[in-house]
């Protein structure tokens, strides 16, 4: 079964969340219904000097509320074999812990993860490598959801995301507001409707632009270290 398809757009508009939910909520065919705001954020993490990520390997916690998802995963999207990876390998892996549990509490289940992102095996000791990740990235949003459905069975989640990037080397801020569309699991019909979904939502509301980046890459690029002109050094 393929994973539900997903779609993030860039909100190029201010107080937007009016103007979509009065947009969605007169689709022909659709039900919507407005669920309670949530706060949620992701924690990207690393050594000091950075192994997981020039080694395409992507370490994160995933929190709402009470519930946290630890994650280890390859880094698809800047892999230069993303296909092959894609094809051939299992790599994401998920573990469901209380919010308070750190990637140092789980040292048995990322070494065993890690080792499954590879074909050889590790030459190296994986625990001493994550008991010395530190946290590189704070992604922090207040998430409004509404969940849409439609006669034939098609099922969707779109989450309005207010976004703030904090990147601890840099010490850099950024804000974002985004909107993703997500097929949900028990979904039916998924590729044409989903398609038309977003054509539809696009058309209505010009101030979306559509992005295919990552939290991940999108989190760094926008809190990436500004280079000096030569004038100004």
């Amino acid at each position: 079964m393929n994973e539900p398809r997903e779609q993030y757009y860039e909100v190029f508009k201010k107080n937007a969340e009016k103007e979509i939910y009065k947009v969605i909520k007169i689709f022909a065919g659709y039900n919507t219904t407005k669920e309670e705001k949530y706060k949620r954020q992701i924690i990207f993490y690393d050594t000091d000097d950075n192994i997981l990520r020039s080694s395409k390997i992507i370490l994160s916690t995933d929190t709402v509320g009470n519930k946290r998802d630890i994650i280890l995963e390859r880094d698809i999207e800047n892999s230069p074999n993303k296909k092959f990876i894609k094809m051939f390998e299992k790599y994401r892996f998920v573990k469901s812990v209380d919010a308070k549990s750190e990637p140092v509490n789980n040292l048995e289940f990322l070494s065993y993860s890690l080792s499954r992102c590879f074909t050889e095996p590790l030459t190296f000791d994986a625990d001493s490598l994550f008991k010395n990740v530190v946290p590189k990235m704070y992604v922090d949003m207040k998430n409004q959801d509404y969940k849409m459905v439609n006669i034939k069975g098609f099922k969707a989640r779109l989450t309005i995301e207010q976004v703030t990037f904090r990147n601890v080397d840099t010490k850099r801020e950024n804000y974002v507001n985004l909107l993703r569309i997500k097929e949900e699991p028990d979904s039916t019909c998924g590729d044409v409707y989903f398609e038309e979904l977003n054509r539809r939502l696009a058309k209505q509301c010009k101030f979306l632009f559509a992005i295919d980046e990552s939290k991940y890459s999108h989190s760094f690029r926008m809190t990436k270290k500004i280079e000096k002109k030569k004038d100004e050094e």
